[in-house]
């Protein structure tokens, strides 16, 4: 029987123990509390390919291999010996998806046991590794039955998406492409293409001029140009943002939630605002946001205000002609990327989003001028989160006025216009366009 992979990412070889133990404390320190962020953890540990395609093929399988090994568990592991019962995930899935040999993905994984200083659960290791594999067939057939998300959201996903809820569920098992976008204010985005074929990167085009995808993903670092702004790295779905959002150079433009910059520095790229101002809460995220600015050139092109876009301590009273609204939320669109947010979401953080977007909206729309544009924006396929959100905010705003969309995938919803992860090209994500009477 074939069996379907998690990950479209290419084979994954042997790793050696020290990696395998690596990946069994990346797992811990994510899906322990305070549950971390992945990306971050990798970042941090300056993870190897090797490493992340390991990790984040644990996490895309993770209800799975965690269902297998935890049945063979005669009892659950001690709080002291609960990294092992990650290892055990990371050998789990090497056997059954990994496209490792057994005897690879055994005997590195019992070695890994003396990385993490515990040599006598070796014989517990191996004893349940390889009755894994001698089960390995039927093992893969149960798994085809798996969506991989955890009961609540995939109900939500039912409710939502219905005949799709299927397709989507089984898409955040797969790796998405790696998608570019070209600095178009530092360099024409054919003569980027050229670069990237001289330096034997294959690649296929995107909807817009500036996408691109890649066909084999690479550490960002390794990019021509990178380093000097040329290219960034960003999903096909977040870039549509910038070309909804029609600015001019007359315009005051506002990002509210600005950080990680990616729709804000799009849109410097493609336009030349009056004014932007651009908010962000979190000083950490704010500080990254001004690294990437000074990277891409656009330093001097905005104003940095580390603040709550909710209030008012910030703001020069001068209405804006365009908002940009990227408001916090779960997050569920982009879990290809993030696999790590179906275990670290629950129903109450649904509640708190929907709660903070109404709240953004509300606030922000009494800085926004008359006749200006504001864009809302979610990384969710969640209705609560997107089309509910601006229901509401119509029902007790009769000076706003939606505004069509029409993107070239995705589909028209009661209220705006959502991506959905089905397509191997975007992530889910939802846009509003509002205008104000």
């Amino acid at each position: 029987m074939k069996s379907r992979t998690p990950t479209s990412a290419a084979t994954i070889t042997n790793i050696a123990g020290a990696e395998r133990a690596a990946a069994a404390r990346l797992l811990e320190a994510c899906l322990k509390p305070p549950n971390r962020s992945i990306d971050r953890l990798l970042s941090e540990a300056q993870a190897t390919p090797a490493l992340r395609a390991m990790v984040f093929g644990v996490l895309r399988s993770y209800f799975r291999v965690s269902n297998v090994v935890d049945q063979r568990l005669r009892r659950p592991l001690s709080e002291k010996n609960l990294v092992i019962r990650y290892l055990l995930l990371t050998g789990a899935y090497q056997l059954l998806f990994g496209g490792v040999s057994p005897h690879a993905a055994v005997n590195e994984t019992v070695a890994a046991c003396e990385r993490l200083n515990r040599p006598g659960l070796k014989g517990l290791v191996n004893a349940i590794l390889r009755d894994i594999d001698r089960n390995r067939i039927a093992i893969l057939e149960e798994a085809e039955r798996s969506f991989e998300l955890p009961g609540w959201l995939f109900s939500e996903v039912q409710s939502g998406w219905r005949n799709r809820a299927t397709a989507i569920a089984r898409s955040f098992q797969e790796q998405p492409k790696m998608c570019l976008r070209v600095n178009t204010s530092k360099v024409n985005a054919d003569v980027y293409r050229v670069q990237l074929q001289e330096k034997g990167f294959a690649f296929s085009d995107g909807w817009l001029k500036e996408t691109l995808f890649l066909d084999t993903p690479i550490r960002q670092e390794d990019l021509p140009g990178f380093s000097s702004g040329l290219v960034s790295v960003q999903d096909a779905g977040a870039q549509f943002a910038a070309s909804i959002l029609d600015v001019n150079d007359t315009h005051r433009v506002l990002d509210a939630c600005a950080a990680p910059g990616g729709k804000l520095f799009h849109l410097l790229e493609r336009s030349t605002p009056s004014r932007m101002v651009a908010v962000e809460w979190s000083a950490s995220r704010a500080e990254h946001l001004s690294r990437e600015g000074l990277r891409l050139g656009h330093a001097n092109r905005f104003t940095l205000e580390v603040a709550d876009a909710r209030h008012e301590s910030w703001w020069d009273q001068e209405a804006f002609d365009r908002i940009l609204l990227d408001a916090p939320c779960t997050g569920v669109g982009t879990i290809r990327r993030r696999p790590d947010i179906r275990l670290h979401r629950s129903p109450r953080d649904v509640d708190l989003s929907s709660a903070l977007q109404l709240d953004l909206l509300k606030s922000l729309w009494m800085k926004l001028a008359p006749g200006g544009q504001l864009l809302y924006v979610t990384c969710s396929i969640l209705p609560a989160e997107n089309d509910r959100i601006i229901e509401a905010f119509l029902h007790g705003h009769p000076d706003a006025h939606r505004i069509d969309i029409h993107l070239p995938t995705g589909i028209a919803t009661s209220h705006g216009w959502q991506l959905l992860p089905d397509d191997p090209l975007t992530d889910g994500f939802f846009y509003s366009l509002l205008q104000r009477v």
